[in-house]
């Protein structure tokens, strides 16, 4: 079980640090120690701190390397220090928020002991998935908004009638002119429900069914399929097969926590939940407020589990300690609920975890440790950057600030595209194909292209040339209403289209009033930050343990 709650999220700052002035004369990479004010950083503790990281990291999201991550360390060390300078590691909230971290890594070591996680799969399964999101087919269609129509076009088509003949008379539906009812290659799930039953269920060709949508009655055929096999296959049906494993154990991870919810004996003091759900419908407030809110109530038992009271402080004092990233959703009775079942349900696991003495674990006492350290890095930078947050600039440094730089307020040239990008050189020729014979551009997006541009109709912008420098080259070098050939780049296959320059203008004051605020608050907060840096260096310097101070 990867995780019995999701109450926490990732995050990450990076800072530019000189790194290889920190790895310093004669100390190797992979074997150093760094002395931070007191802390002393080896390289055990870099992994170790990459591995908390990693463990927390939102999914996707691209992984440091060992070399990156030290920067964020240090500065994180540099914080957590200024933290117990400030004394904010004496709050009561921290003792709350240990509590909290220690509850999670219990949880996470817990997981495996409760939740079967070995499954069967293989990479036999990978590669069917694979095939089943990847398998594209290229069909055409008929539309029409009578069932006896349908049956008719259905019928003529059994016996022999031309399909393109029978779209470009019969169907009803937009641009089937321009594509004789073709609707090009798609995956599944791409279109709508009952069409995409029908056409990833018929043979390939000279087989016909009918789909009914609030559209209409939708005579198909399959003309192709084909399934294009990853570029490095042995890496692509390894991810695929981890996804399908996490799939599988968070559908018994789910299960688990169903059953537990399902059985659990629950009394509600229904007055505090109606409390909850209209204090925080009225006011949608921040959940570290709940617990002054609900003062004078706060002994008394928000629940009964398994006969045993819960108080309502001790239920949201443990709400206000997790991360705000992870705000629930209390509008209704059912949901303040469903949200504190599952945190006592949690607490109960946590106590069988204790049990078991999973709370002595080294890896939890890490945890904790490091987690505790990252809420006081954070805490002491909000404390820190507190000094100067509601800079507002005067009229007159805005005036100075635009008269020193007015011309980077002007808007530059700008240009309006057409864009269709395709994964496949068969598709961007037929669409170049069909524009060849009159069909518009904007028509032909719609149908091929992927992404935005197929709900635009193709268009981009207007855009001036640093944001997409590369698709400015191309247009730049047409005529307005000219396009390109297909192109190969970015993975597929490209056509663009210029459809209209605007020049450059010079912007009043006026006009730039709110760019200038926002640059000028920018320029306030970064020195503020390189502010906070040189205090953070000067009372916690970095030192090379072994060598001088860096």
């Amino acid at each position: 079980m990867k995780r019995v709650s999701s109450w926490r999220g990732a995050e990450t700052r990076c800072l530019g640090v000189l790194l290889l002035l920190l790895l310093g004369a004669g100390c190797q990479s992979d074997d150093y120690e760094l002395r931070i004010g007191e802390r002393t950083l080896t390289s055990e503790d870099v992994d170790a701190y990459l591995a908390f990281h990693l463990r927390n990291q939102a999914k996707g999201k691209r992984s440091p390397t060992r070399e990156e991550f030290i920067p964020t360390i240090i500065h994180r060390i540099q914080l957590a220090q200024a933290a117990e300078r400030q004394g904010i590691d004496s709050s009561p909230m921290v003792s709350f928020r240990r509590q909290a971290d220690r509850k999670f890594a219990v949880l996470q070591e817990l997981g495996p002991s409760v939740i079967d996680t070995v499954t069967t799969l293989d990479i036999d399964d990978a590669k069917e998935e694979y095939s089943r999101k990847n398998i594209e087919r290229r069909a055409r269609q008929i539309v029409v908004s009578e069932d006896t129509d349908a049956e008719e076009i259905l019928h003529l088509l059994q016996k022999g009638a031309r399909f393109d003949s029978l779209a470009l008379a019969r169907s009803e539906a937009r641009r089937v002119r321009y594509t004789k009812g073709d609707l090009g290659y798609f995956k599944p799930d791409r279109l709508e429900t009952a069409v995409d039953e029908v056409v990833f269920s018929l043979p390939v060709n000279d087989h016909f069914a009918v789909a009914v949508t609030k559209v209409g009655y939708h005579v198909l055929e399959v003309t192709d399929e084909r399934l294009i096999l990853p570029t490095n296959a042995d890496s692509a049906y390894g991810e695929i097969l981890q996804e399908l494993v996490d799939l599988e154990i968070q559908r018994r991870s789910q299960k688990f926590l169903d059953d537990r919810f399902n059985s659990a004996n629950v009394e509600w003091n229904e007055s505090f939940i109606h409390m909850i759900a209209r204090q925080y419908d009225a006011t949608w407030v921040d959940a570290r407020t709940f617990p002054s809110q609900f003062a004078s109530d706060s002994s008394s038992a928000l629940l009964y589990l398994e006969g045993e009271p819960i108080s309502l402080g001790s239920c949201l004092t443990e709400m206000a300690v997790y991360d705000a990233g992870r705000r629930p959703i209390l509008k209704s009775n059912d949901q303040v609920k469903s949200f504190f079942l599952g945190m006592c349900l949690e607490n109960s696991l946590y106590r069988e975890g204790v049990s078991q003495g999973i709370d002595k674990a080294p890896s939890v006492k890490e945890y904790e440790a490091m987690a505790l350290e990252k809420y006081l890095a954070r805490q002491a930078d909000v404390l820190l950057k507190a000094k100067g947050a509601d800079y507002a600039p005067s009229d007159d440094e805005i005036r100075i600030y635009f008269d020193k730089h007015r011309s980077a307020f002007d808007v530059p040239e700008r240009i309006v595209i057409g864009e269709i990008v395709v994964p496949y050189a068969d598709q961007a020729r037929d669409a170049d194909s069909l524009m060849n014979e009159g069909v518009p551009f904007k028509a032909v997006a719609s149908r091929y292209s992927r992404g935005l541009t197929a709900k635009s109709g193709g268009r981009i912008g207007p855009f001036k040339q640093a944001y997409r420098p590369e698709r400015w080259s191309q247009a730049d070098t047409l005529e307005v209403g000219q396009r390109t050939q297909p192109f190969e780049a970015e993975g597929g296959w490209v056509i663009v289209e210029l459809r209209k320059r605007e020049a450059p203008r010079p912007q009043s004051l006026e006009d730039s009033r709110s760019l200038v605020v926002q640059k000028l608050k920018t320029l306030a907060e970064e020195a503020r930050e390189r502010e906070i840096q040189g205090l953070l260096d000067e009372w916690f310097p970095v030192k090379n343990a072994r060598e001088n101070e860096v």
